[in-house]
Formats: C-alpha cells, structure tokens, sequence
C-alpha cells in the first residue's frame, strides 16, 4: 500500500510541475497560438537546445582549435566594437526561450502579422530589450508620438506609432507577444490563456503533413499557405496589366504549402523543404548515367532533372531562334524536329582540379535519345554562329571546337553514343568522352561513402560538394591574397593578423563533403541538404558576401 501511495504521490508531483512548467512558460507548440489559416508562420523552437547542439557542430570544433580560435581573436573584437557586444548582452539578459513570427492573414492593401518570444530572463531585461527593438524603429523619424497603454482582460497593452507602422506589445506569463494591429494581440492574448476555442494552426491537415515530412525536433521551422499568397500576387499583376499563361497558373495552383526545417543534426546542418502538391506530376526520374563522367577527385557534382517547358510545345521552328540558324536547320529538314525526341531531362555538372592544372576543369553533360540527330544540330548551328569551328571525330565521338584568343580555354563539345559534352579544352573533353563507363568514379571516393544512400534515393537532383578537397585547393590561394593585401592595404592588418593565418589541415580535417538531395514523394516534392554548412546556407553566404563587395565599391 505504501507503494502504491509513494508512486501516486510521485506521479501528482509531476504533474504539478508540468501543469506549472505550462502555466508559467506556455505550451511548447507556439503554432496552437495561431489561427488555423495562418498564412506564414516562423519558429525557433527552443533556443537552449540550439545553443547545446551548436557545441558539436564541424564548424565549432574548427572555431575550437587553438590555432583558429588565435586567429578569429582579432575580427570577432572588431565586430564587438560594431555592436555586436550590445546584441549580445540583451540576448543573455532576456535568455529567449523560444521565438516566433506569424501572418495571420494577408490582403492587398494590408497584412496582420502577430509574434512573440518565451523568456527567461528578469523584467528589467525584457524592457530594455522592447525599448530596443522602438528605438531602432523610430529611427530616422522627426518626431515621436507618446505610447498608449490599455488594458485587456487584465494584460497592459502598449501601442507604439512609428512612421505607417504600429506596434502593440504585452506581457503574459512569459511570454512577450507582438502584434501589427490590436486585434491580432487580443486574439493572441486569448489563445495563450487558453480562451480561445477556434481551430489552430496546429491542427491544420496541411500543416501536420508539412511538418511529418521534415525533421524530428528542427531548430528552426518555416511554414507558408502558397495559395493565398498566390491569389495577392495575381492581383497586384492584375493591376500592372501582367498577363500569366493558364498552363503556368494551373502549375502553380498545384501547391498548397511549403513547410521547411533546420536542424543541428550532431556535427552537421540539415535543410529540409517540402512542397506539398494537390496533384502527384509524372516525372521522368534520375538515372544516374552522368556519374560515370566524374572521377574519385571530383570537387562537384551536380545532376538534376531539367524542366524543358519550351520543348513540349512542338518543335525546334517553335523556339525563339535567330532567323540565319532557323534557315539553315530548315534546309537540312531539322527545323520541325522535337527536342524532347533528341535530348533527355537529365543534366549534369562536373567541376574537378587536378593537382598540376592552372585551372579547373569543368564540363556539363546532357543525356541523348537521338545522338544523330544531336550531332546534326549541333553542327549546323556551330557552322552558322562560328565558321572558325573545328570539326573532327574519333572512335568515341563527334568534336567540335571553338578557338579563342585565350591559350588556356578552348570550347569543345562532343556527341557520343548517348552523351552531349560541353567543356572548356578540348583536351578535357576528347578525355571525358573516351572514358570507360566502368572506370572508377567519384561513388569510390571514400568521402562519398557515407552520402550513397541519399545519391541513390534522389530521383529528380543531387548535389555533391568535397569541401574538404574544394578549401584545401584554394586555401592557398586566399594565403597569398590576404598576404599581398595586408601589403597593399595596411588598414587590413585592423581586422585580420595575417601571421596568424592556421595551416589548412587544422581546418580541413573537420569538413565533410555537402550535400543536395532532391526527390519526387507521394503527395509533393522533398529536398533536403546536410553537410558542415547547407547548400542553401552556402547560397546565402555567397550572396551575401557578393552584395557586400558590391555595395563597398
């Protein structure tokens, strides 16, 4: 009997705690604070988590060496003084539990938007940080109007103007909510104190499915509705006299929602994004014929699907081309060829280096149905456009060569039985096309082992970047950048300490190959990238850093 008392009493306690834990913080799922039709919903699920996970990452065990760590001492000062010290002592201060952003609904003339964050830190904290976020808004304005403070079933409102925006900020339990509008802050305030009965978005059958699709416990969660989105964009082109082909919208009316994740999965990042479809499309699948052109130390290869929209109308006559090549294709009776008879979807890209190459050698490949005719198109454009070209076949293919002033590029493509090659020498390609289909390629590269499983199951792209070969090849590179520069620029020496620079090896054994994953599933398409950084996180650092210098000029 005392047992069974000692285990009820065991089992009260704990659920005190959680009902406490509840009351106090809130329900974990932020998205049963929103409306069922939400149109855009952003999450950081639980920041503490992040933080944790983000110890293990490849990017951090890098940061950790000792070398490395000497080496960023100097930038990461400088970025403090350009406050990056200030951004940092609010979020320790307010300790962010969780974070979220939401449109509500979105019309032409408006958009109602609701967010809020969990915190953990004190009140003081949690002040400074809200006179933060209104004093970067007001920024730039003449003048500020007071705020306004109301009250709703017992939470104190503050309404803040700033230029065409308002900002309604609360206080409930601990959570602090945002609104555009004060509707969208009552609605909110209820649906956290649990007044609310209306559906959420929790319980949206889109939104379920989304997320069954993406990681288990993401740090990061996107979410969006594309339909209504749609229906705004259309209207606004309506208005500027856009005219958007039936076929198109039809295309585009298929997707009901697009739900992404990010995730700190161990030492790796992992992107994953599903776009939920009304309809299942037939779709021609990757059969990974282009694999064979790579070689154990490729740096990149990437392969995908094409969508040929403009060779399913017809044929070639059909296709903006200049009027001397549509003549000249009409006289050898090519102009009423389909090119979907000719060419396959199926793409590739090839970049390698090899180790006593001034440059890197890249090719692109395109897989044939009809190489005859592939060759004959060729040729009669190539012989139209540039009459210096050299023609010239062997036992593996059809050539044709494109001079140039340049010694170190040279154009070639070449026909083979079922291939289309385009590379930058001649050499290169005559050498990819003579390569036997049995030779070893870059599925025997010991870095690729581990993904071979993802590259088998995608069946509309893949992605596949040795970061580890790609940094070491250019690691040297950017040495003697930064040291030439640190000559020519002595103001360079005020962010960077070029004697400082860690040997490649500190870094290099730490990256793994990244990777890009595409693949057609019941009910939608799912895509996904992993590796020390994502494919789509590499995008944006490169976008980002172009724009910078572009900007600096």
């Amino acid at each position: 009997m005392k047992k069974i008392l000692l285990a009820i009493l065991v089992l009260v306690l704990v659920g005190c705690g959680a009902w406490y834990l509840v009351r106090t913080f809130g329900a974990v799922n932020s998205a049963l604070y929103l409306p069922e039709d939400t149109v855009v919903y952003l999450t950081v699920t639980d920041t503490m988590r992040t933080a944790q996970r983000w110890q293990e990452t490849d990017l951090m065990r890098i940061a950790k060496e000792p070398a490395v760590h000497e080496f960023l001492k100097k930038p990461l000062e400088k970025l403090g003084k350009m406050g990056k010290g200030e951004a940092e002592e609010i979020l320790n201060g307010l300790k962010p539990l969780r974070i979220f952003w939401a449109v509500t609904s979105v019309r032409s003339t408006d958009v109602s938007w609701v967010g809020g964050f969990q915190y953990a830190g004190g009140s003081k904290e949690l002040h400074h940080a809200l006179d933060r976020l209104r004093a970067q808004l007001n920024f730039g304005l003449a003048s500020i109007p007071q705020p306004i403070v109301t009250q709703y079933q017992g939470v104190e409102i503050t309404q803040t103007l700033h230029n065409n925006l308002s900002l309604f900020s609360a206080t409930t339990g601990r959570w602090c909510v945002l609104a555009g509008d004060e509707k969208g802050i009552h609605e909110l305030i209820d649906r956290i104190a649990g007044r609310s009965r209306s559906p959420s978005l929790a319980g949206n059958a889109n939104f379920l499915k989304g997320i069954a699709m993406l990681p288990k416990e993401p740090d990061f969660i996107a979410y969006i509705q594309v339909q209504p989105i749609l229906d705004i964009l259309l209207d606004i082109g309506k208005g500027l006299g856009a005219h958007v082909k039936a076929e198109q919208l039809e295309q585009a009316r298929k997707a009901q929602s697009i739900s992404a994740a990010f995730k700190i999965d161990g030492p790796l990042m992992r992107d994953s994004l599903f776009i939920q479809t009304s309809q299942d499309s037939p779709a021609a699948k990757l059969d990974h014929k282009i694999v064979q052109y790579t070689s154990p130390e490729t740096l990149l290869y990437y392969t995908w699907m094409a969508q040929w929209p403009a060779l399913n109308t017809g044929n070639i006559s059909s296709l903006p081309i200049p009027p001397d090549i549509l003549r000249n294709l009409e006289a050898q009776n090519l102009a009423s060829v389909n090119l979907n008879d000719v060419f396959s979807p199926e793409l590739g890209f090839i970049l390698s280096w090899p180790e006593n190459a001034f440059r890197p050698e890249a090719l692109v490949a395109v897989s044939l149905r009809d190489s005859e005719t592939a060759k004959k198109i060729v040729e009669t454009v190539s012989t139209t456009m540039f009459p210096q070209v050299a023609i010239s076949d062997d036992t593996h293919g059809h050539y044709f060569s494109y001079p140039t002033q340049n010694p170190f590029f040279n154009p070639t493509v070449a026909i083979t039985k079922d291939t289309l090659l385009l590379g930058l020498g001649e050499g290169e390609v005559r050498n990819a096309a003579a390569k036997p289909s049995n030779a070893p390629n870059v599925t025997a590269s010991a870095n690729f082992g581990p993904v071979k499983n993802t590259w088998q199951e995608s069946n509309e792209a893949f992605g596949y970047f040795d970061t580890r070969a790609i940094f070491e090849r250019l690691y040297a590179t950017t040495q003697h950048i930064l040291a030439f520069g640190s000559a020519m620029l002595p103001q360079l020496g005020e962010y960077v300490d070029v004697s400082k620079i860690p040997e490649a090896g500190l870094v290099s054994r730490h990256l793994t190959p990244i990777v890009y994953s595409q693949r057609r599933v019941p009910g939608g398409i799912y895509m996904e990238s992993y590796g020390p950084l994502t494919l789509h996180q590499l995008i944006l650092l490169g976008t980002g850093t172009w724009w910078s210098f572009k900007s600096s000029r």
